[in-house]
């Protein structure tokens, strides 16, 4: 019998029956042998409690963990403290793996032991099709096109993978744990604990990467669609941003000074849409929020 090489963290609030459903199922029919891989599912203070919701018994190396604290950082803690294996992959609730993802992501580590941290390309299902003005926004939303493989040691954003169906050494995952403990504020982040972990392995001297061969659907309902859903996601952006620009000296994610975001947001205006603007907006109101909350933490 092969080793166990994986460990698949699924954290889950609230989840939607049919898309939780899809993504156990494309699980269950993983052409990696189920003996190679083990199966971690979080609950993240669902209103009802997942495991009575949803049997693992069809795999026999499989534990449900409740986490009772809201947000993904934490959930995606417990995960990572319970993995014991070399690798793990994150997998949303609404993420649909290709028969082959476990498979291909085990060839890819192995091939490539310099990789740190990668994941694949992500299709989007849509519950409505989406409105025109969403067409630059699909990445806010994971959903992530991919024609070639690409690799990098430093930050380059078409390099960096994405936290739907990332895989992650289990070493740099722990490390990015102790990150978090030494740092409580990391683990109040919605939104970017995945770049957090792309920096960590980059610091580590791992590389990180996107390839073609790692496929899997995003499952998207209509409220995902909406702008006030999008205008919040590129707050939570801004907020992160800043955050983790205390941690990590990246120009990459650095706030822009002052008069430079005026002057994009006037471009964005009169050049872009009034959509681009609102969403610069946003990002500089979770920027603000952001270092508000620092401030009064004593943090900077």
């Amino acid at each position: 019998m092969s080793p166990i090489k994986l460990s698949v963290i699924i954290c889950t609030h609230n989840p939607r029956k049919d898309y939780l459903d899809r993504a156990l199922e494309a699980l269950r029919n993983q052409t990696l042998p189920i003996e190679e891989w083990c199966l971690i599912l979080v609950d993240n203070a669902s209103d009802t409690p997942v495991a009575s919701q949803w049997d693992l018994g069809w795999h026999p190396n499989s534990i449900q963990l409740h986490e009772p604290r809201p947000g993904v950082t934490y959930a995606r803690l417990t995960g990572i403290s319970a993995a014991q294996y070399p690798w793990i992959v994150f997998v949303d609730d609404d993420n649909v793996l290709a028969p082959d993802y476990l498979e291909n992501a085990c060839d890819v580590a192995e091939k490539m032991p310099f990789l740190g941290v990668f994941s694949g390309k992500i299709s989007g299902e849509f519950e409505k099709t989406p409105p025109e003005w969403m067409k630059d926004d699909m990445g806010i939303i994971a959903v992530r096109d991919l024609q070639k493989d690409i690799f990098s040691s430093i930050y380059i954003w078409d390099a960096v993978p994405a936290g739907a169906g990332m895989v992650i050494k289990r070493r740099i995952a722990k490390a990015y744990l102790e990150h978090c403990n030494n740092s409580p504020i990391r683990q109040m982040l919605n939104r970017g604990e995945d770049t957090d972990m792309v920096f960590t392995a980059i610091d580590m001297g791992y590389a990180i990467g996107r390839f073609t061969k790692l496929e899997m659907k995003h499952l998207i309902p209509e409220s995902r669609l909406r702008k006030e859903y999008i205008l919040g996601l590129c707050e939570g952006n801004g907020y992160s941003e800043y955050v983790l620009s205390q941690f990590w000296d990246n120009k990459q994610i650095a706030p822009v000074p002052w008069h430079y975001e005026i002057a994009l947001q006037l471009y964005r205006l009169f050049f872009e849409s009034y959509h681009a603007f609102q969403k610069g907006n946003r990002r500089i109101r979770g920027r603000r929020r952001a270092k508000q909350m620092l401030k009064k933490s004593g943090l900077l």
